[in-house]
């Protein structure tokens, strides 16, 4: 298996709007637990999630965030096979971005992506330590350990989705297979309300990593208005992962989550027949639900910023990504979208 685990998400930011995200990083449940012994780096934890806030005058992350906005600039993917893995990038003439390491960082190679961000390929190895113990400091009251604080009961990070213009998806779906061994289901379509979007989700062997990949044709759709919004491709949509997401639900902030129809959960009765109370909980906190192979799996998406939105999953024995769902999470973030789009205009 090539690829163990994502390591590190890194967001690119400056000034306001970088303390706001990292407000709502601390809504979700994460704290600073780390600050970068050297730049304007500051890392947040929860369970095995690490989110990296850059705002780094003279960065990569910089000349990203001058370009997008506040984004997603880079992934962290963990490897057990560093060597072969960097040798198979060099093999298909992969764009290495030289990091320029301070004396005492770790050096780890990064390859640009064809939605303008890095992906750093990070050792995971035996006896390697975790990428925070050489960079970064420890704040007081926080350790390196593998996990970080309990927060609000996210453990991991479960899949990541990018957006990417038609002409790349078949280019990112190889991309991904060739260099890391991911496999693709097949290609199914969302039903937006401006048209379809086109989508396959890509993952290792033990689904440690998932990326499914997103595109649209319909100039109107939420894909293409991300595009459009963040001047090319890039992660639109990040999904954390938890045991219990009805305990996750009280913690959050009702302002920041999507709201769901009422007439959503009259369906899912019809559809499911699930018991009433389980229905009232979901519809209190605005929880969507599918089950499918006697598995189930519940999902709360959070209002985005500058286009990037986050989603909270609980897994029973369930291995897709609610997609009976997306038609209804599309048509709120339409009508979401419209009401922006009217104050805006006002």
């Amino acid at each position: 298996m090539m690829l163990n685990g994502v390591e590190f998400v890194e967001l690119a930011s400056q000034g306001g709007q970088a303390r706001w995200f990292e407000q709502l990083l601390s809504a979700l449940g994460f704290e600073k637990t780390h600050q970068h012994r050297s730049k304007d780096v500051a890392l947040y934890r929860q369970g095995r999630i690490n989110f990296i806030v850059n705002c780094e005058p003279d960065s990569f992350a910089r000349r990203h965030y001058e370009k997008h906005g506040t984004a997603v600039c880079a992934l962290g993917l963990g490897t057990a096979a560093l060597p072969v893995l960097v040798a198979r990038c060099r093999r298909h003439h992969c764009d290495f971005y030289e990091t320029g390491v301070q004396p005492g960082e770790l050096e780890i190679p990064a390859i640009r992506t064809i939605w303008d961000g890095l992906l750093y390929l990070v050792d995971t190895a035996a006896g390697q330590p975790h990428f925070y113990e050489v960079d970064f400091e420890a704040l007081p009251g926080y350790g390196n350990g593998a996990e970080g604080p309990a927060g609000f009961g996210l453990t991991r990070i479960d899949h990541i989705t990018q957006a990417v213009a038609p002409a790349e998806f078949e280019a990112q779906i190889r991309f991904y297979q060739v260099l890391f061994d991911l496999v693709a289901n097949p290609e199914y379509d969302l039903h937006d309300s401006k048209g379809i979007v086109h989508s396959r989700s890509l993952f290792n062997t033990d689904h440690s990593v998932q990326l499914p990949v997103n595109t649209s044709a319909d100039p109107d759709t939420s894909t293409s208005r991300f595009r459009q919004r963040f001047s090319g491709s890039g992660v639109q949509h990040i999904a954390l992962r938890c045991n219990d997401i009805f305990s996750v639900a009280r913690h959050l902030n009702p302002h920041n989550i999507l709201p769901v129809p009422p007439e959503y959960y009259a369906a899912l009765q019809a559809e499911f027949g699930l018991d009433e109370k389980l229905l009232a909980r979901m519809d209190a906190f605005n929880i969507l639900y599918d089950q499918k192979d006697g598995g189930r799996f519940f999902h709360i998406y959070t209002r985005h910023i500058n286009g990037l939105f986050f989603e909270i999953v609980q897994r029973e024995h369930y291995s897709g990504f609610g997609e009976r769902n997306a038609d209804t999470r599309l048509a709120v973030q339409e009508q979401e979208y419209q009401k922006m789009k009217a104050l805006l205009l006002a």
